[in-house]
């Protein structure tokens, strides 16, 4: 039997973008149990999978000035509410620093952060007080405007070296280990500089997106797992799968939260590799969408949180930012079930503001 492949929007892909951003969501509102580690690999992941699906026909220019230009047409429509939610957060850290005190060094702290959160530069600078400053999630939209402006070029090595795809994700693998090992060992395990150049570096989380591009390369090419589905997959063979994959994470969630004893293992045991892979494969599995449990999952409300993803990531982290200080404030304890009422507060909140500013002030905005 014969079909003609069309490639359209893959819609089982946006139930795992809301499930990645429940994890960073969960964590960011310090609720008992998150993943968000695995949720940014699966953002980066997922953003190389879908530019080489929605590019597969596209030339792209090499110049530099072009590159930069094509990552701004990728991000402009997000760059206002980007702005919005930087001025919030500087409204809550001039209130924190109106009743704990000034200084000349933390104003002109401040506007030099706010430069480069203008220009979307904070995460080439290795220090947490710049990096995650001010709206701390914002990191995500800086290292993704350096992977949109490298894609061209990513693209291009990922359609002349697709036959050797395996290699180089074992490279991305290997590279990031080796580059780990002395940083950790003359810096030790939790340096904030060793946490920047693992998880907030541009460079270095040039391997997720890279992986995402071999992916989406994958997923155009066969036609077993295109939208010409295989009459001859097995539903229970793919199910298998997914629980062997969620059972996989789980565990390896498990080992990474213990100490690791070694160099080596502290290295292997980094904040993004072997989330990575994992992001990789759970993307995947989405993408073909055979087993039951990515079928039974398409539930309409989260389909609508993958909808808003983009302007959720923003808005979410002044919310719970500003709840956590004024709990803070109040010197008291929470048990499970407050902080469970609270992230659904929380939540239901940014949804009700990410929701208005799609659908009134971005429309003002005239955003094109």
């Amino acid at each position: 039997m014969s079909c003609t492949i069309q490639h359209e929007k893959i819609q089982s892909l946006q139930i795992l973008r809301a499930l990645a951003f429940l994890g960073i969501f969960l964590e960011h509102a310090a609720a008992p149990v998150s993943w968000p580690k695995l949720g940014v690999s699966i953002f980066f992941v997922l953003s190389g999978f879908l530019m080489v699906y929605s590019y597969q026909n596209r030339k792209f220019p090499n110049t530099i000035k072009d590159c930069l230009f094509f990552s701004w047409t990728k991000i402009r429509k997000l760059y206002p509410l980007h702005i919005i939610t930087m001025l919030c957060a500087v409204i809550i850290e001039l209130t924190v620093r109106f009743l704990t005190g000034w200084s000349i060094k933390a104003v002109i702290q401040l506007i030099l952060k706010l430069l480069l959160h203008i220009f979307l530069i904070q995460t080439w600078i290795p220090y947490s007080t710049v990096n995650i400053s001010l709206n701390g999630v914002a990191w995500y939209l800086s290292v993704t405007a350096f992977l949109y402006a490298v894609f061209p070029y990513l693209n291009s090595f990922v359609r002349k070296h697709y036959s050797r795809a395996w290699f180089w994700c074992l490279m991305v693998v290997i590279v990031q280990i080796v580059c780990c090992i002395p940083l950790a060992n003359c810096l030790g395990f939790q340096h904030p500089v060793y946490i920047w150049f693992m998880y907030y570096f541009p460079v270095f989380r040039m391997g997720d997106f890279l992986m995402g591009c071999f992916l989406g390369m994958y997923y155009i090419n066969n036609d077993k797992i295109n939208n010409c589905k295989n009459s001859n997959a097995s539903p229970v063979m793919w199910t298998i799968i997914e629980c062997a994959l969620l059972v996989i994470t789980i565990a390896v969630y498990m080992w990474a939260d213990c100490v690791q004893s070694t160099v080596l293992l502290a290295a292997v045991c980094n904040w993004t590799t072997v989330f990575m892979l994992l992001g990789t494969a759970w993307v995947y599995v989405f993408a073909v969408q055979n087993g039951y449990f990515t079928r039974v999952i398409q539930i309409g409300l989260l389909k609508k949180v993958g909808d808003r993803t983009s302007d959720l990531f923003l808005i979410h982290y002044i919310v719970t930012v500003s709840v956590n200080i004024f709990i803070n404030m109040q010197s008291v304890s929470l048990s499970n079930a407050m902080i469970w009422t609270i992230s659904v507060i929380e939540f239901l909140f940014s949804y009700t503001m990410a929701d208005y500013y799609r659908n009134h002030l971005f429309e003002r905005l005239k955003i094109e």
